[in-house]
């Protein structure tokens, strides 16, 4: 039986319906190719653990409420995707979730994000608004949110001790944020003021 599907680089163009990918198919991999139109993500086989659809030109609306129970890994990173996004009802098991260089927009919010997420890369979109990160995971490594609309005070007085990579450079945020050693948080363009 099938359990992986990877027609990466392979210059790919056309549609894709994901309908039809087997229920023993755990991994998906069609990036870096010249794929076109909207995606479903709601009919994604119950046990697909990785799916990348990176760097191509999907474009349209998507839906994050419906992804397997299974699912670890979610690139859609580098395509035409646009409108709003809800990140309230992700998959428990998910650690990676790479959205960025697309023409996401609205406002995020971020305090039910998955206990277990690892990663979490929102850059270069059109997300806009006032952000809470008072409840990130604990688990959280990497949070991108450079190259946004969003703005207002924020509260940095409650990140993970795990976060290693904050960027929120060329945002409107402000507040007052504390950067521990060996730890690279990106501020620049914004009005943060960084404390000693």
């Amino acid at each position: 039986q099938i359990t992986t599907i990877d027609w990466s680089k392979e210059r790919f163009s056309g549609s894709v319906n994901l309908q039809w990918v087997p229920p023993s198919v755990t991994c998906i991999n069609i990036q870096d190719n010249v794929l076109i139109g909207s995606i479903d993500l709601t009919v994604l086989p119950q046990g697909l653990e990785d799916l990348y659809l990176c760097r191509n030109s999907l474009s349209g609306e998507i839906s994050l409420t419906e992804l397997p129970n299974a699912l670890g890994l979610l690139d859609l990173s580098e395509n035409w995707l646009c409108g709003q996004i809800s990140l309230d009802r992700l998959p428990e098991t998910l650690a990676y979730l790479l959205l960025h260089k697309n023409f996401f927009s609205g406002t995020l919010n971020l305090t039910q994000l998955p206990r277990f997420l690892v990663e979490l890369h929102l850059n270069d979109n059109r997300f806009e608004g006032h952000i809470d990160l008072t409840q990130l995971p604990n688990e959280l490594n990497d949070l991108y949110l450079q190259k946004n609309l969003l703005e207002g005070e924020t509260d940095f007085t409650q990140l993970p001790h795990s976060l290693y990579f904050l960027n929120l450079s060329h945002t409107n945020l402000s507040g007052e944020i504390r950067i521990p050693s060996q730890r690279f948080y990106g501020t620049e363009g914004t009005n943060i003021r960084v404390l000693c």
